[in-house]
């Protein structure tokens, strides 16, 4: 997404219906300054699924995101959202780690951006 008018127009139909009534949580949360204009917040923390009292395990997440200082005061410019996935020591507890990524290859990799791939940069 591009720009703050497009965040909203993406999320609306997610909070419609799939994460309608839901909430966040956090666990933890860092912020590193870089400079005094700059720095980088990392969070964890998960999603309490409506009509639920406990954060569900299997959308746990670590969320990074960069801001920066502007005339306005403190804007998040970049965000990254990642699931925790921990790994067992069993082998079904492996496999249970490795099909998704095997599949997500298979599936996506048409998508993935080759690194000849031009991306505009600037500011949203």
């Amino acid at each position: 997404m591009r720009g703050r008018d497009e965040i909203p127009d993406a999320h609306a139909d997610l909070f419609a219906k799939w994460l309608k009534g839901t909430r966040l949580v956090a666990d933890a949360v860092m912020v590193r300054l870089l400079g005094p204009d700059a720095a980088v917040v990392v969070a964890a923390g998960g999603t309490i699924m409506r009509g639920r009292a406990e954060p569900a395990p299997a959308r746990d997440s670590i969320q990074t995101l960069a801001a920066e200082r502007r005339s306005d005061g403190w804007s998040f410019v970049a965000f990254q959202n990642t699931r925790i996935r921990p790994i067992g020591g069993g082998l079904v507890s492996v496999m249970l780690w490795l099909i998704p990524d095997m599949l997500w290859a298979l599936f996506f990799r048409l998508r993935r951006i080759s690194p000849r791939s031009t991306v505009e940069l600037g500011r949203g």
